[in-house]
């Protein structure tokens, strides 16, 4: 659930004020916020959409993937390298950009890209975040496709390479028995001249 504490305050003087009431207004987020995170169009399978919350030493997340549909909320100790050292990094106040970019761990051990940012005004920061592997798969199979091919186109010029080396060694051969038969040839001429003279 999601609580809002909102107090009333009664002003004695312009600089005094005090509290006589709070009212408590509490939603159950899987009514709202939990459908809201589901229904994010994403672009890949492992892509999630996170809230995060530092409580205490360890992080609260409200997860938006349909695989913990049945557990949505998961508390985590915070780990140096993990995805919840998000909740440890302070946004620069004069940058201007308070999306934070970073290659990490989830809470599945998985190593992950993400950006994150803070909630203006809340404890919570909002998480997108997708597995490395299954973002680098494409350029990984891609670059398989250019090395067989590459391979192949290789090999397919070492053979023609070696087949015309094979064809020049025949020629080389056959001028060879060429020369050698014609000088055979005029040797047995020449005997058979000495031999009528």
């Amino acid at each position: 659930s999601i609580d809002w504490v909102i107090p009333i305050q009664r002003q004695a003087q312009k600089t005094d004020a005090k509290t006589i009431a709070t009212v408590v207004l509490t939603t159950d987020a899987r009514h709202y916020l939990l459908p809201l995170l589901m229904d994010l169009p994403v672009a890949h399978k492992t892509t999630e959409v996170l809230l995060m919350e530092k409580v205490g030493n360890e992080a609260l997340y409200v997860l938006s993937s349909n695989a913990n549909a049945s557990s949505p909320m998961l508390k985590r100790p915070i780990l140096p390298g993990n995805l919840e050292m998000a909740l440890q990094q302070e946004p620069e106040a004069n940058s201007g950009n308070t999306i934070s970019r970073d290659i990490s761990r989830d809470f599945r051990g998985e190593e992950v890209l993400l950006a994150h940012t803070p909630i203006i005004g809340t404890p919570w920061h909002l998480v997108a975040k997708v597995d490395r592997k299954e973002v680098i798969a494409p350029v990984t199979k891609g670059l398989a496709w250019i090395t067989t091919v590459a391979f192949t186109a290789i090999s397919i010029i070492f053979l023609a390479i070696a087949g015309i080396y094979r064809q020049e060694s025949k020629i080389q051969s056959l001028e060879v028995e060429t020369q050698r038969l014609r000088s055979a040839e005029q040797l047995e001429i020449l005997e058979i001249g000495r031999a009528h003279v």
